[in-house]
């Protein structure tokens, strides 16, 4: 089979798959194991289809794959909507409220994220979250609902799980505070000598 050409026999999820990332949803090994595995499976055949209708297939080794329009290099990438910059946010005050009680950044995946857990949240980061007007726990919740329908977390029960798909937002922070650190010139082995 030539390189152009898509076998759509191996596809068997592909319209579950585009109906949902083209949504912007994250599909991952936690949240849609199904489609997951056959997206894992078929991966190159699933990158030529939609690269063909304009998109581009990404895919993390930390188990999680997304849907980018394909864009002109002259487009502004960092224009974001307000759905996905009130998500950046509340999770960027989560990471950081989290980070301030000592919990580990990296064991995100185990936190378990609850209505207390949130309370403490707002009311520590209260001025954050106001700036992108969440201003209740019921608030925070629906941010949270959202998230469970992009693919980055799941609910269970009465609370939360978030998944490795936030790595987009958080290495898209470290990304941001190394920019920041080289254009004031630090870098992140200045701030391990004065530790």
């Amino acid at each position: 089979m030539s390189s152009d050409t898509v076998d759509m026999e191996q596809l068997t999820a592909l319209a579950p798959l585009y109906r949902k990332m083209r949504m912007g949803t994250h599909i991952g090994r936690l949240n849609e194991p199904v489609l997951w595995a056959n997206l894992e499976a078929n991966y190159d055949e699933y990158a030529r289809l939609f690269r063909a209708l304009g998109y581009q297939l990404g895919m993390d080794p930390r188990g999680f794959a997304w849907l980018d329009e394909e864009r002109d290099a002259a487009v502004d990438e960092t224009r974001l909507t307000k759905g996905v910059r009130t998500l950046a946010v509340m999770i960027a005050t989560l990471f950081d409220y989290q980070a301030s009680v000592g919990r580990s950044l990296h064991a995100f995946i185990d936190w378990r994220i609850d209505d207390q857990l949130l309370a403490h949240v707002l009311e520590s980061q209260r001025e954050a979250l106001a700036n992108v007007e969440i201003s209740s726990v019921d608030a925070m919740r629906d941010q949270l609902r959202t998230a469970t329908n992009w693919g980055f977390s799941i609910q269970e029960k009465t609370q939360w799980k978030l998944l490795p798909s936030v790595s987009r937002f958080t290495d898209s922070y470290l990304d941001l505070v190394e920019r920041l650190d080289a254009v004031n010139g630090r870098h992140v082995d200045d701030e391990d000598d004065r530790a």
